[in-house]
């Protein structure tokens, strides 16, 4: 059938389809990114040629891409940078959808209201990924750097940090490969964070801080725990809770950070576990 919404192009609907019915995320390789039929198998895309918006499938098998040989901005073969954003889109190439990656983020069509690449409707919102130079696209227990726009995951990553700090300066004691990376969409769902466990000080009477950094700013004030020491080696249990950042889309890093006065050592040995809950 056929629906005329406002003075638009027709919306052409093929029988059996769910507009939206996908799921992306990354692997089964290391390099692979996939888009998948999710309770269904449909997309609306934005013919640029008819003019019309059409409801095409995806095949049972997806769609498969190669981040080392791919297509960004139009421009075929490319290979994804590091520590780069890169939104993910579908768009029509000889009748059928196919994946396009840009470092242009998205904008609601005007009419549809549908995310699409700014300043270009024929390509489609299906998801965003960050590849760390670290963690590459995440596929690890403390990582989820590809996030899907449809259908999301609820993929809730975690680490044990371990380390000890005298610094008077918020010190991350997360390293480059115990950090949390993920890709968040910053339209109220991002992930709630948490850090649980003990900690030990060497010296009395001192206040000793812990809080959860964000892409390696200090931490805000309603993250952060401090404790003032009353016992030298106690074991000091901490329960810090750390927002997300609200208006923040694209990749993530997430850092438990410790503050003392400069001279007092504090020490986390393994007992401190850093999560984050995606609520996608």
């Amino acid at each position: 059938h056929w629906v005329l919404v406002g003075g638009s192009p027709d919306f052409q609907a093929m029988p059996g389809l769910r507009d939206g019915a996908l799921r992306m995320f990354a692997g089964p390789g290391a390099n692979q990114i996939q888009v998948l039929p999710h309770d269904g198998n449909g997309i609306t895309l934005y013919n640029g040629t008819t003019k019309q918006w059409q409801l095409y499938a995806v095949s049972n098998n997806g769609i498969s891409v190669d981040i080392t040989n791919c297509t960004i901005d139009g421009v075929a073969g490319s290979s994804l940078a590091a520590d780069t954003n890169y939104w993910i889109y579908l768009y029509i190439a000889a009748g059928v959808p196919a994946v396009e990656f840009s470092t242009t983020a998205e904008a609601a069509e005007a009419i549809t209201n549908y995310q699409v690449k700014t300043g270009d409707q024929t390509r489609r919102l299906v998801g965003g990924v960050k590849k760390f130079s670290v963690s590459g696209l995440g596929l690890g227990a403390q990582n989820n750097n590809a996030g899907s726009y449809f259908d999301r995951l609820h993929i809730n990553p975690s680490s044990a940090i371990t380390g000890n700090s005298t610094s008077a300066s918020w010190t991350a004691l997360s390293t480059t490969t115990t950090r949390l990376t993920f890709w968040a969409w910053g339209d109220g769902a991002e992930p709630e964070l948490k850090v649980c466990g003990t900690f030990s000080p060497d010296t009395n009477a001192v206040v000793y801080s812990v809080g959860i950094s964000i892409n390696g700013a200090a931490p805000l004030a309603v993250s952060v725990q401090s404790f003032t020491s009353t016992g030298v080696g106690n074991l000091v249990p901490l329960c810090v809770l750390g927002p997300s950042n609200a208006n923040a889309e694209g990749g993530q890093t997430v850092d438990l950070v410790v503050q003392t006065n400069g001279v007092a050592r504090i020490t986390i040995s393994g007992s401190a576990l850093l999560e984050a809950r995606l609520r996608g």
